[in-house]
């Protein structure tokens, strides 16, 4: 965990990383929440080749969340 600065790593350091962190995780859930209206839009169309690749674009933003939480 973060320390002191003897071990190179001080407070602010670890505050400006936490940042960063959150930024990313709500941008990743805005691109999910996007994708998912995405996928609707093209499944009440019938685009299933669509549906498909938006559903693994899906899947990756799922992945990346969980790394982040």
């Amino acid at each position: 965990m973060y320390t002191t600065r003897r071990s190179g790593f001080d407070r602010d350091d670890a505050r400006l990383h936490y940042a960063q962190l959150q930024s990313r995780k709500a941008k990743l859930q805005h691109h999910l929440t996007v994708l998912h209206e995405s996928r609707c839009e093209a499944f009440d169309m019938g685009n299933w080749d669509d549906v498909d690749r938006i559903q693994l674009g899906i899947d990756d933003t799922v992945d990346e969340l969980q790394k982040l939480s």
